[in-house]
């Protein structure tokens, strides 16, 4: 069958939702992926997805006009299925307005009864195989079904010259202020770096910079060959600035071997960099999803959000931290968690499940994760 993915969420919904496309081309569906701009390049090179569509939702009153695009932009394809992971009413009145034979969503979703047929969200399960509800009506073959949930975690399907064209191109974009950031004692960033994503688009999901730069320190003392390399998109380039300047006040001799990449790399390019990556530090947010597609080792710091709301890390070497895991003796906080996704200020004012989360722990927790690493190869 001809099957369309209609998914306009965050980008790390959208890593998530690639264990869902696994399962569907393993079963020999042709694939059409719908998603906003800012996620299309993560399905323009990969091997299952026949094309992928960029959609505008629109804002305000330009939303009716949107919907109405979008639905004939769906209805193009001629699909045979339409399947919208996404829970609100805009993606349903997309759907329904598409005429596509069969639209399946979350029985949960904002206006569910416009679909032909619904499927459980199951809030208790990891959202990438929550996804794979929307397998069941296909009928799609128990074993496939069954691959998919063993492999519990999000999967991109690359071209193998496309990592080898990164690998080659890498120090030609000329990242870098110098050639000699590039090497230490004539190994390159490449076989052996961290990558730190400081920021989220919620501000309370941000683990402070001050502890950011205090944890950086930690681990390149403690592993004088390794690279710490910091990652973001356009929008994150301010807080990567301001970890940077904090790191020159407590660590300026050891600023070589700290790259800021915030900004450089397009969505694709950073899911291929994070494939060469020995570890991801990230707060919860879109890098710690990355890395479950390449089975990275993770540490995912968690704030007013929580692991058990289904985006815990998902490589199978992944540690989520809270507050909780400094074995302090104070007791667990009692309002964590305080959000579904984050908000703009802390609702207590002191934001202390990511302020009081202490540089050591995380720098501890890494240094045993790289150690590990490093034996089991």
């Amino acid at each position: 069958m001809k099957v369309g993915i209609f998914h306009t969420a965050f980008v790390g919904d959208i890593v998530l939702s690639s264990l869902l496309v696994e399962g569907l081309s393993l079963a020999g569906h042709s694939l059409v992926y719908f998603t906003k701009s800012h996620s299309i390049p993560l399905f323009l090179k990969d091997k299952r997805v026949e094309k992928s569509i960029c959609i505008d939702k629109g804002k305000g009153l330009s939303k009716l006009i949107q919907i109405k695009k979008t639905a004939k932009l769906i209805k193009e394809q001629n699909l045979d299925v339409l399947l919208v992971p996404h829970r609100s009413s805009t993606s349903s009145l997309c759907a329904f307005f598409s005429g596509v034979p069969s639209t399946i969503g979350y029985n949960e979703a904002s206006l569910s009864f416009l679909f032909k047929k619904t499927v459980p969200y199951k809030k208790e399960v990891h959202e990438c195989l929550r996804l794979l509800e929307f397998l069941a009506p296909l009928k799609t073959q128990e074993s496939i079904i069954k691959s998919c949930i063993n492999l519990k975690r999000p999967l991109f399907s690359f071209a193998a010259e496309e990592f080898e064209n990164f690998k080659r191109n890498f120090y030609a974009k000329k990242f870098f202020a110098s050639d000699e950031k590039t090497t230490i004692s004539g190994q390159s960033i490449l076989e052996n770096f961290a990558i730190i994503a400081v920021s989220s688009v919620w501000a309370t999901k941000k683990y402070p910079n001050k502890n950011w730069a205090r944890t950086i320190s930690l681990l390149l003392n403690q592993k004088p060959s390794l690279f710490c390399v910091l990652t973001g998109g356009p929008a994150d380039s301010k807080d990567v600035e301001d970890c940077v300047q904090e790191l020159s006040k407590i660590c300026p001799n050891k600023l070589n071997r700290v790259i800021n990449l915030s900004g450089q790399l397009n969505l694709f390019e950073f899911a291929i960099f994070i494939s060469f990556s020995k570890m991801v530090i990230c707060n919860d947010s879109s890098p710690t999803h990355f890395a479950g597609a390449f089975n990275i080792p993770t540490i995912t710091l968690f704030g007013p959000t929580s692991p058990s709301f289904g985006f815990a890390p998902s490589s199978q070497c992944s540690v989520s931290l809270t507050f909780a895991d400094n074995h302090l003796e104070e007791k667990p906080l009692a309002c964590q968690p305080c959000s579904p996704h984050g908000q703009t200020t802390c609702p207590l004012s002191h934001h202390q499940c990511l302020n009081g989360l202490q540089p050591e722990t995380v720098a501890r927790t890494a240094i045993v994760i790289l150690d590990e690493s490093k034996n089991t190869h």
